[in-house]
């Protein structure tokens, strides 16, 4: 669980992350997926997630493809993202 949530950490150490009026999980979730999704076509592929090297730190493909259709979209990243960073002030995805 620690290592899952170092790969986020050290993923969104840059200005993009923090912008805007701070940090946030949702943020974070968004930039690692924009960061991830290097076509930019609003999915992730498995091969996308490994060229992130994402399951180096027990984050698998299959983890964030809810729906099991091989591709990962924004929305099931961050209900998953979510369940591992949510804070108090946190509202529902």
């Amino acid at each position: 669980m620690l290592r899952f949530a170092a790969i986020f950490f050290s993923l969104t150490i840059s200005s993009a992350a923090f912008a805007g009026g701070g940090f946030s999980p949702l943020k974070i979730a968004d930039h690692i997926f924009t960061k991830t999704d290097r076509d930019g076509n609003g999915e992730m592929t498995r091969v996308e997630h490994d060229a992130a090297k994402l399951q180096r730190y027990g984050s698998t493909f299959e983890m964030f493809d809810l729906d099991k259709n091989d591709v990962v979209t924004l929305q099931e990243f961050r209900t998953v993202f979510m369940k591992f960073h949510r804070t108090p002030q946190d509202k529902e995805v």
